[in-house]
C-alpha cells in the first residue's frame, strides 16, 4: 500500500487537487465541484479529470455518463 500512497501523493500534490479528488464521486458534475469549493477556472476540473483518467486515479462513473469517480478514498491511503 505504500507505493499507492506515494503515487497518489505525487499526482495529488496540492490541497486543492485533493479537495477536487475527494468530491469526484461519480455523482457530482464539474459545475457542482466548482461551486462546492469555489473554483474560478471553468476548465480546471475537466483538465484534472482528463489527467487523472490517464494516470488511473479516476474512472468513468458507472451511474452518470461523462462524470468521473475516484478509485479510492484518500483516507484509506492515509492522506
Amino acid at each position: 500500500m505504500e507505493n499507492a500512497r506515494d503515487y497518489f501523493s505525487k499526482v495529488l500534490d496540492t490541497e486543492r487537487k485533493r479537495e477536487i479528488y475527494e468530491l469526484t464521486d461519480g455523482k457530482r458534475s464539474i459545475a457542482e465541484i466548482n461551486n462546492a469549493i469555489n473554483v474560478k477556472s471553468k476548465s480546471m476540473v475537466l483538465d484534472l479529470w482528463t489527467d487523472w483518467t490517464t494516470r488511473g486515479v479516476v474512472i468513468e462513473s458507472s451511474k452518470i455518463k461523462g462524470r468521473k469517480m475516484k478509485v479510492i478514498d484518500l483516507k484509506e491511503l492515509g492522506l
